[in-house]
């Protein structure tokens, strides 16, 4: 019985604004043919109803009704704004929304296209049958003469269903086509309402593209009123969406600073969808090995739904933990996952240096997933001096044609340690490690060059040499900076 009662609101909204609403006459034109505008009958004369032959109960599509339409200005009035007229989307997906009208002219009134502003879309028009068209204005009448009496509502649910279930019969729908006229010209009938008829126009739309603005995207639509002395009245409408993935992240990049021996660190996300009411995405952990993919010191924990009051708080949880890029999320699911990164565990330990690893995020409808970069700077018994901050080897600023060098001292506490330059065939780098003189312990000198015109621009962020430790499969890895210029 409750989808019968929604239904009957839909009508009730609908009859509402047939005896209320002045959309049309504050938002339609009138152009007259030449031909056969006729002198003697002057617009000013014309009755009410030949000015708005059409009634519309919406100009905008209104996808929650539940939310006011804003009083105030400013942040809050768009934000509602937003929640009332703006549906989250998935990119290729179909959706529709129907506006309802009602004829209040005295003559047939054809309906025509003469502007859709994207391809995207496609138009169906529906005149309710005549039978029950009828049917519904018995039983409305009848509910009115028990409503006087048991003071009951007026649009019962039985009465509704017998108007709504023409919808389903898809023969009863005709498609707009290719037929926009243009702007300023007449367009052709695709549809006849006969008087005092109601009626739907369906925008269908299939989004192509993901929003680029937070306020989201459009399709606009002017439908012409064809009268039969030759004139037309026109009525824009408009639905507001915003193409969003069907699951989205936070943050960017998982940060685990530094890690020293024994140590890990946990670090949480969160996942959401805009456009689902659940997410069971697929998770898989990448690197830039293939064995990364089961590599037990990157431990990823379980999915945990957030409870009402967190949903509640989550956008401007977002927004004051990540950024002002999440004002507009509007969630209608969302999750919590923690990660763990041990910098040994499993009989594996992390090598020595930056270490990234990336969680792949995909749903079903995505063509490429998520890839959420986790990174730790690990520290061991391998140290470099002369380096930067992060233990990076840097050339600076170069020119591109000359041969360019630089060095660090990799030193360890371990006088037994033994260390050799990784051969990468991939690389453009030359590396050379040389034993030096220490007081304690043993040092090195890494001596980087890169031979002229290997790069242009900055170093690629994968740029490193690599060592490897004597009867160990741990590496010790030194990214390399610099810009190469003309």
């Amino acid at each position: 019985m409750k989808s019968f009662w929604q239904i009957a609101l839909v009508i009730a909204a609908l009859m509402a604004a047939v005896f209320g609403a002045t959309y049309l006459t504050q938002n339609t034109t009138r152009v007259s043919a030449p031909t056969t505008e006729r002198k003697e009958d002057s617009e000013s004369e014309r009755p009410s109803t030949a000015l708005r032959p059409l009634v519309l109960r919406d100009l905008w599509a209104v996808w929650d009704r539940s939310i006011e339409a804003p009083v105030t200005f400013g942040e809050e009035a768009k934000q509602i704004d937003q929640a009332r007229f703006v549906k989250y989307v998935e990119v290729g997906n179909r959706y529709q929304y129907d506006f309802w009208f009602y004829s209040q002219h005295p003559q047939p009134v054809g309906i025509g296209l003469e502007y859709e502003s994207c391809t995207c879309t496609d138009l169906e028009c529906f005149i309710f049958p005549e039978a029950d068209w009828l049917t519904w204005q018995r039983e409305t009448a009848l509910a009115t003469l028990m409503a006087t009496v048991t003071g009951g509502d007026v649009w019962g649910p039985a009465a509704a269903t017998v108007l709504m279930r023409t919808l389903d019969q898809k023969n009863s729908w005709v498609s707009f086509g290719s037929t926009a006229s243009g702007k300023g010209n007449r367009a052709e009938a695709v549809a006849t309402v006969p008087p005092g008829r109601p009626g739907i126009v369906r925008v269908n739309f299939r989004p192509k593209k993901l929003s680029e603005k937070s306020e989201g995207d459009g399709v606009r639509i002017i439908l012409q009123a064809l009268l039969d002395d030759g004139s037309y009245k026109t009525a824009e409408l408009g639905v507001r969406y915003l193409a969003v993935p069907p699951v989205g992240y936070a943050p960017l990049i998982l940060d685990g600073g530094e890690l020293d021996v024994g140590e890990k660190r946990e670090l949480e996300c969160y996942l959401w969808s805009s456009t689902r009411e659940r997410l069971e995405p697929k998770l898989e952990l990448t690197g830039p090995s293939s064995e990364d993919s089961h590599d037990p010191c990157v431990e990823i924990g379980k999915l945990v739904p957030l409870s009402a009051e967190e949903m509640k708080a989550f956008p401007a949880r977002l927004t004051a933990s990540y950024g002002k890029m999440y004002e507009a999320v509007k969630p209608m699911c969302a999750y919590r996952l923690a990660l763990t990164v041990h910098e040994k565990r499993g009989g594996k330990q992390l090598d020595i240096g930056p270490v990234v690893r990336r969680l792949l995020i995909s749903t079903e409808a995505q063509t490429e997933p998520w890839k959420l970069p986790i990174t730790v700077f690990v520290r061991g018994e391998v140290r470099i001096i002369g380096g930067d901050d992060r233990d990076r080897l840097s050339l600076g600023s170069f020119k591109a044609e000359r041969e360019k060098s630089a060095s660090v001292t990799v030193k360890t506490e371990n006088r037994n340690l033994e260390l050799e330059v990784v051969p990468r065939t991939d690389s453009s780098l030359k590396a050379e490690l040389q034993p030096v003189e220490a007081k304690s312990g043993k040092e090195w000198r890494l001596v980087v060059t890169v031979p002229p015109e290997t790069f242009i621009g900055d170093l690629p962020a994968t740029t490193a040499v690599v060592l490897s430790i004597k009867g160990s499969t741990r590496k010790v890895r030194i990214p390399v900076t610099g810009n190469a210029y003309r």
